[in-house]
């Protein structure tokens, strides 16, 4: 009997040594993940966003566009400012953007795809990292916030403390499910178009555009930018969508 219980002690212990190794491992697996994200895809959920449709300066825009980037006529684009509650891979962050519709990768409904002028994405380096090494898009560590100002809502995009792309809307109250995909074509390693499609589900809600002024540093790409017109405007609550992995695009 004593023997026995000896024995069952000694596996006891080892077993609970072979548990704290391994959580020990785990810790440091935790650790080196944190300090950068795991290859695509990324799944973003609990998004929120701002979006406003802008007609930019045609010229100013294909200026910045690469060589076989054409934008689309009148150089519609987007204001995207939003967070992203939870996921994998990337979340939570947040962001804000400024695209121009190009010509060439629409989605199966149409759609225009959206090229990447500028934006921040954080505020962790390594989210704006991401997607500057997988994506080639043009953005660094930022970050975002949405708030109520009364019967209006204002998003603001920040870097470095500071604001730099401000949107006010006023939402409608009126609701419905939303989906569909976009294209985001980006420049890949040796010049080649490379990007991803992002299907997205959400809550989209009307709202009109109020304002959106871009305030970003002078020498910074995107004080180039400031909207000609205001188009329309959405809010997308509750939303979803993959960053994929890039695929390479003609």
């Amino acid at each position: 009997m004593h023997s026995e219980s000896t024995t069952a002690t000694r596996h006891h212990h080892g077993l609970a040594r072979q548990l704290a190794a391994t959580a020990l491992a785990l810790i440091a697996t935790t650790a080196v993940a944190a300090d950068r994200a795991p290859p695509p895809p990324y799944l973003n959920a609990g998004t929120n966003h701002v979006l406003v449709g802008v007609a930019w300066d045609e010229a100013t825009v294909q200026s910045m566009l690469p060589p076989g980037i054409r934008a689309v006529a009148g150089a519609p684009g987007v204001v995207n400012i939003y967070q992203v509650a939870r996921g994998y891979g990337l979340a939570p962050y947040s962001a804000a953007y400024l695209s121009v519709d190009v010509e060439g990768y629409d989605s199966a409904d149409g759609t225009k795809g959206r090229w990447l002028l500028g934006g921040v994405y954080g505020p962790d380096e390594k989210v704006a990292a991401t997607l500057r090494e997988h994506y080639g898009f043009p953005v660094r560590a930022g970050s975002s916030r949405t708030v109520n100002m009364g019967q209006s809502r204002r998003a603001t995009g920040m870097m470095n403390g500071e604001a730099i792309i401000t949107v006010d809307i006023k939402p409608s109250g009126k609701c419905q499910a939303g989906a569909g995909t976009i294209n985001y074509p980006g420049q890949g390693a040796g010049g080649q178009a490379a990007g991803m499609q992002v299907p997205y589900a959400g809550n989209v809600c009307g709202a009109e555009p109020l304002a959106v002024k871009i305030t970003a540093p002078a020498g910074d790409s995107m004080a180039r930018l400031q909207p000609l017109k205001l188009l329309w405007s959405i809010e997308m609550r509750d939303g979803a969508f993959p960053f994929t992995r890039p695929v390479a695009m003609p």
